[in-house]
């Protein structure tokens, strides 16, 4: 399979700032990014932690954040009409002023089968440096007017964590999110994972989806063409074991199965290791995740542990600094998995952005973010047949900023 890059042409609403310590306004204009990488952030701007996911009409959306020269964050999103060529619409969404930004707990957008808008993020609360919530704002208008915030649980006790959450659009069209809740009553170590969808304007009642799990990595979840919601996440087992757990609902979310391992890793670990597992759905369920156990350790894929199948994982990278891995799925159930590695020149080391495709014929690993320039946190979002946006946030000097490509698979 021959791999072609394609430079991604955005075309953008400009944020205009009146300045640094106000929130951006939107501008009518557009702008074309014509370089190599494209960006989409304001360069003003630090611009991290970008997400990826569709509208109601499956366009691709993406949002990401922006920190001032006065350290105020602002939140963004912006929606592509043309299958990822240009991204014309640019929202902002107004966040208050405790938001709490992080790399495995990073804002997100998600729209409701209705078209509208819903926004989640984390805050940080009263009660020291873990006292957090997750909360959400919705807009019935597209973004251009948003609803106060509002905690993401009924019960808004302070000095308590909720973080490191997830969100996906259900088939009832419907919101589910999935986090990771305060300890339960007389629990010592790790955290439960809670799942709840929109009900309206608000949200139901949460489900628990498992009573101890690891206490700072990500959740991940995901729905599939056939109604069933997919939750993957890092265990907490006897012994500090944290391996990856996965949990499949038939029923829209009102009960999940007992938890499988995604890999038979057995890490043992005596604190969280910030990161988490993703999946992707097609004919077969797919995933891709971290390990740090001895002799084994970097970011390894498998599509053969749902419903209990023989578990079998590759490695991804022979780079065992790899981590942060995403995935997506595109044709004949092809999966590109995406992550960022360490690498050393001389005196110097910087992060990159690679990808790899599983699933069909393998070319091995492919470079995509600036040579010397430090890059994090891809995301990936597939564009249907055999394409797939990459984003990621790269650094060079005191700014950073938000990168797009597009990568075609022929």
């Amino acid at each position: 399979m021959k791999i072609i890059y394609i430079l991604l042409l955005l075309l953008i609403s400009v944020s205009a700032y009146a300045n640094a310590g106000k929130q951006a306004d939107e501008a009518n204009s557009a702008v074309s990014l014509n370089t190599d990488p494209a960006v989409i952030s304001n360069e003003v701007n630090n611009g991290k932690l970008p997400y990826f996911t569709k509208d109601n009409k499956g366009n691709p959306v993406v949002c990401w954040t922006e920190e001032d020269s006065l350290g105020e964050i602002h939140f963004f999103f912006a929606v592509s009409e043309d299958k990822g060529k240009t991204f014309t619409l640019l929202r902002s969404i107004p966040v208050p002023e405790n938001i709490k930004v992080h790399n495995e707990s990073m804002p997100k957008v998600a729209f409701k089968g209705n078209g509208a808008v819903w926004a989640f993020f984390q805050t940080q609360e009263p009660g020291g440096h873990y006292a957090s919530n997750v909360r959400y704002l919705f807009s019935k208008d597209g973004g251009k007017s948003w609803s106060g915030s509002r905690f993401i649980s009924a019960d808004s006790t302070t000095g308590k964590s909720r973080s490191f959450f997830d969100v996906a659009t259900l088939p009832d069209g419907e919101i589910g999110v999935v986090w990771l809740d305060k300890k339960m009553e007389g629990q010592e170590d790790g955290r439960p994972v809670f799942f709840a969808k929109t009900k309206g304007f608000g949200m139901d009642q949460p489900v628990v989806v498992d009573k101890q799990a690891c206490e700072c990595c990500r959740t991940d979840i995901i729905s599939d063409g056939k109604g069933k919601i997919h939750i993957a996440y890092r265990n907490l087992e006897e012994g500090n074991i944290r391996d990856m757990a996965y949990v499949v609902s038939e029923d829209g979310g009102q009960t999940f199965s007992t938890p499988v391992k995604v890999s038979n890793d057995q890490w043992k670990i005596d604190g969280c290791p910030h990161s988490g597992p993703a999946l992707g759905s097609g004919k077969e369920m797919h995933a891709v995740w971290y390990t740090g156990k001895e002799g084994e350790k970097g970011v390894y894929y498998t599509s053969e542990f749902y419903k209990n199948r023989t578990k079998s994982k590759r490695l991804v990278s022979e780079n065992r600094t790899a981590a942060h891995p995403q995935l997506c799925v595109i044709k004949n159930d092809e999966a590109i998995t995406v992550w960022d590695e360490l690498v050393e020149q001389g005196d110097s080391s910087f992060r990159r952005i690679k990808y790899r495709v599983f699933g069909g014929e393998d070319e091995g690993t492919v470079s995509l973010s600036n040579e010397g320039h430090n890059a994090s946190f891809p995301v990936v979002l597939s564009l249907g047949e055999n394409s797939a946006l990459i984003a990621w946030y790269e650094s060079a000097g005191e700014k950073s900023r938000v990168i797009f490509k597009k990568v075609d698979l022929n």
